[in-house]
This record gives C-alpha cells, sequence and structure tokens, in this order.
C-alpha cells in the first residue's frame, strides 16, 4: 500500500526528530562538507554519525557523494532550512511569552 502524505510529512519530522541530525543540517548550511571532518567537528561518534547520516538521506534532507575517496555531504532541499529557522522562532515566541509571564 502506498504512503499518505502524512506518513511521509511525518517521516521528514522523524528524520529532524534527533538534536544530532539538526546539527549535521545546521553544518551543511553554508557549504557541503566532508564526512571525514563533519563528524569530528560535531563530536559525534563515527558509528552514530552513519546512522544520523543515513536517516537524513533517506528522508531526502542531504545528498551525498564522492570526491576521490571522501565522501561529501550538502542540504538536498534548501526549504528544510527554512523549517528549522521557523522551528526556531517558535522557540524564540514561546521564550519571550514565558518571559513575560513571570517579569
Amino acid at each position: 500500500m502506498a504512503a499518505t502524505i502524512f506518513e511521509l510529512q511525518a517521516d521528514i519530522f522523524k528524520a529532524l526528530s534527533h538534536p544530532a541530525r539538526v546539527r549535521i543540517l545546521e553544518a551543511l548550511r553554508e557549504r557541503k562538507r566532508c564526512a571525514c571532518n563533519l563528524a569530528p567537528e560535531l563530536g559525534i561518534e563515527q558509528s552514530n554519525f552513519s546512522r544520523h547520516i543515513a536517516a537524513l538521506k533517506t528522508a531526502g534532507l542531504i545528498r551525498s557523494w564522492k570526491e576521490g575517496v571522501s565522501v561529501f555531504f550538502t542540504i538536498a532541499d534548501q526549504r528544510v532550512l527554512d523549517l528549522l529557522d521557523m522551528a526556531n522562532e517558535i522557540l524564540k515566541h514561546r521564550i519571550q511569552s514565558h518571559q513575560r509571564i513571570f517579569v
């Protein structure tokens, strides 16, 4: 049976549901990155890094390719960064609302 649009949307949000995956996407925000540098820079163990990369690729949020022996990653669709920006705006609003209540 074919997946519904709701299931496909949920798959995208599942891929975004881990802090390490969000950190990977943020690291890819400005430019492509080599796997050889990305995991150590983010402090993610290689085995965990591979699983997070696989989840992001499966959801279609990043793409990869080889250049020689190096594997590079980039954002597959820049609109995923809009989702992250919107989440940040929601958080800012929540924090501001919470501060007004206790001030």
